[in-house]
């Protein structure tokens, strides 16, 4: 755990003494004039007290991604070294491409095929419409024709799907970071057979550590009177050791937990230097 300090501002009375200088006097005999009577006036003015309050932290991950594997297959290159630092799009693992690339050259044969029925058809249902509008074919022969136009151009549709769906495939052959930061161990060596199951997909977990999360406990006492400052963009510091950082409030929650009697509160941290760890 570490210590977070919060600034608040309390506002405060101050009351400025004033007496009678002549307190204590006896009434004086009457006098031809009366000399004036030296009094003090009372002044009271509001003044903002400075002072701080300081919590125990969680730190926690700005944000943590597991690297999973989309589609089945043998493992046969890693590009990275575990517990290096990746940045966002670089390439991790690649998986066997040439059952992939089969698979998308077959379906693109598919479509092609499917476009040139589809053409036949269209040239077909042109003629008939011509020939049907000059009584030189049956009704029946031009619906026929129509569906038959009709049929061709779905399954130019769904051939251009399987092909939309196979170079999904090909695409997951190469797995990237989804986010820059510090890549954890691989569960997963070269060579191995990658699948897609929960258990067996994930392949390892990036860690971004430009920012840092802070999470800590207000009490509902501490909660209730300073409520007005407490909130999204207050100012704080965090202290580890001798050093301090210092960051802002980004997440208040809207109630008290009922099981602690406090109000979670989370803070951001920049982190360029990766100085800090979770």
């Amino acid at each position: 755990m570490k210590n977070l300090t919060l600034s608040l501002v309390a506002v405060s009375l101050l009351f400025i003494g004033c007496s009678d200088e002549k307190k204590g006097a006896s009434t004086q005999a009457p006098m031809a004039q009366m000399p004036p009577v030296s009094v003090k006036s009372q002044v009271v003015t509001f003044s903002k007290a400075n002072f701080t309050k300081s919590y125990s932290a969680l730190l926690k991950p700005y944000q943590e991604v597991d690297v999973v594997a989309r589609i089945k297959g043998v493992l046969v290159k890693e590009n990275f070294t575990e517990g290096a630092f990746v940045k966002e799009g670089q390439i991790l693992y690649e998986i066997q491409k040439d059952e992939y690339s089969a698979a998308l050259n077959e379906v693109k044969a598919s479509l092609s095929k499917a476009e040139a029925n589809f053409n036949k058809a269209l040239k077909d249902w042109n003629r008939a419409e011509f020939l049907f509008k000059n009584s030189a074919l049956s009704e029946q022969q031009r619906d026929e024709l129509f569906y038959a136009h009709e049929s061709a151009k779905a399954e130019v549709q769904k051939a251009k799907a399987a092909v939309a769906n196979a170079e999904l495939n090909y695409g997951y052959t190469t797995i990237k970071a989804p986010i820059g930061g510090i890549v954890g161990l691989s569960s997963s060596d070269e060579g191995s057979y990658i699948n897609t199951d929960a258990q067996n997909s994930k392949l390892t977990t990036i860690t971004a550590v430009d920012k840092l999360y802070a999470e800590f406990s207000v009490p509902s006492d501490d909660a209730s009177k300073y409520a007005l400052q407490i909130k999204n963009g207050t100012t704080l510091t965090l202290n580890i050791g001798a050093k301090k950082y210092s960051g802002r409030v980004d997440f208040v929650a809207p109630k008290l937990d009922p099981k602690t009697d406090t109000l979670l509160v989370r803070a951001i941290f920049e982190n360029p230097n990766r100085e800090l760890l979770v």
